[in-house]
């Protein structure tokens, strides 16, 4: 059973990488909303935090402004869930920030990403990839350096 969780927990982080990676809009509630709370200790998010995100949104993304409010509704409760589906918020309403559990291997993937895309290494610590799984640059170099010496 403690595999099953391990895996899925292993698949979760994944899926948030890849899929934020795409979607500029589930990466961006992740850098301004959902990393922010979690640093303040505030770890509540509720829809309407997502609504005041998609409204800040608009002068990044002029399309969001054309949406209806019935959309931008949809749309929050969407980008909420689909981070309760990959591991980083729980519950049904209210949201709670969970801080996601990273395995050595994801975090391998991930630097192996970076380092295909030219990220420099003296830089790979600091790209906000990383913070889609809650880790400050500090945490990701003391990580790295325990992870790659194995």
């Amino acid at each position: 059973m403690a595999s099953q969780q391990e895996d899925l927990s292993q698949l979760q982080a994944l899926l948030l990488l890849h899929h934020a990676r795409q979607e500029t809009l589930l990466y961006d509630i992740v850098q301004q909303l959902i990393v922010p709370s979690w640093e303040r200790g505030e770890l509540q998010i509720s829809r309407d935090d997502a609504l005041g995100f998609l409204a800040e949104a608009v002068t990044r993304e002029p399309d969001v402004g054309l949406w209806s409010y019935e959309t931008r509704i949809k749309i929050a409760g969407n980008l909420l869930t689909t981070l309760r589906d990959y591991g980083l918020l729980s519950g049904k309403q209210t949201k709670r920030i969970v801080e996601p559990i990273i395995d050595q291997w994801a975090a391998l993937h991930l630097l192996r990403l970076l380092r295909e895309e030219g990220i420099p290494e003296t830089r790979l610590a600091e790209h906000t990839d990383w913070r889609l799984w809650l880790m400050s640059p500090d945490r990701v170099k003391a990580y790295l350096l325990t992870t790659e010496n194995r």
